[in-house]
Order: structure tokens, then C-alpha cells, then sequence
């Protein structure tokens, strides 16, 4: 009973026609970037680096002076580091790392 309950299951399952990825033009993906930056935009306001040195400052209880110090020194070392390695982490935020991507006529 089992066997004739899986064939009549495929046998009533439609298939899927294959999605050609030439078919869905760019205008019909467009909307959805759009609809996804605009809502980007209008979570808030981007920090600028005075801005995060003094919510930075206010958190660890820090003069912001100290903050900014702190900010450019990692600046500093995290190009250092991309330059000389081609990756730099910050643990718990992000991670650069380069790559090689040859050049592309142009026309």
C-alpha cells in the first residue's frame, strides 16, 4: 500500500518548468533592489566618525579625545594589514580581504 500511495503522489506532483536565468530580465529585479535600498535610507542616519567616537565615549565613559585616538590607530593598522596581507578582521564586526579580479576591456 505504501509503493502505490508514492506513485500516485508523483503522479499527481506537476513538474516544474526549469528557470531559465535569461528570461527574468534586469527591469523585473530592479523594483526589488530599489524597494531594498529605499528601506535602507530610511532606517536612520549613518554615523559619522566624530558621531561614533562620542557614542563610543559615552558608552565606555572614555573623553573622546582618547576615542578618536583609538579610531585612527586602528585605521592605521587595518590598512597597514590589507596592504601588507590582503585581509584584516575585526573580531565581531567585519572582515576586508581583497582580491584579484583581472582588468576588463572596456567597449
Amino acid at each position: 500500500a505504501q509503493a502505490t500511495l508514492d506513485q500516485s503522489a508523483q503522479l499527481a506532483t506537476p513538474a516544474l518548468p526549469a528557470l531559465d536565468p535569461l528570461e527574468h530580465s534586469i527591469g523585473e529585479m530592479a523594483p526589488k533592489a530599489m524597494k531594498a535600498m529605499k528601506s535602507m535610507k530610511a532606517a536612520g542616519k549613518v554615523l559619522s566618525k566624530s558621531g561614533l567616537a562620542e557614542e563610543i565615549a559615552t558608552a565606555t565613559e572614555l573623553k573622546k579625545k582618547d576615542v578618536v585616538g583609538v579610531l585612527d590607530s586602528l585605521a592605521s593598522v587595518a590598512t597597514a594589514q590589507v596592504k601588507k596581507v590582503g585581509k584584516v578582521t575585526i573580531p565581531g564586526l567585519f572582515m576586508i580581504k581583497t582580491r584579484v579580479k583581472p582588468a576588463t576591456k572596456a567597449g
